[in-house]
């Protein structure tokens, strides 16, 4: 329920193009603040790269990838590329 009150706080901010600023313990919602806030400022067009996400640790970005996959429907794609 905590996560909630993270994610709460903080969407409506970044979704309207503000700098946001989080911080939280582990698994209160941060990544899927930075996820869901994205997705939603995204306007995709078919063969065009909408959203660049580089994340620091292989754990990070599978858990966006996770978040992603969730949020995305298919028909828009995605790729987890590891560097």
């Amino acid at each position: 329920m905590v996560g909630i009150s993270v994610q709460h706080e903080c969407i409506p901010q970044a979704i309207l193009g503000m700098d946001v600023i989080c911080q939280a313990k582990s698994g209160m919602g941060k990544t899927a603040v930075f996820v869901l806030s994205t997705l939603q400022q995204i306007e995709p067009v078919a063969g065009q790269v909408a959203a660049l996400v580089l994340c620091h640790t292989r754990e990070l970005a599978y858990q966006v990838l996770g978040l992603t996959s969730n949020s995305v429907p298919v028909t828009l794609g995605y790729a987890l590329i590891e560097l």
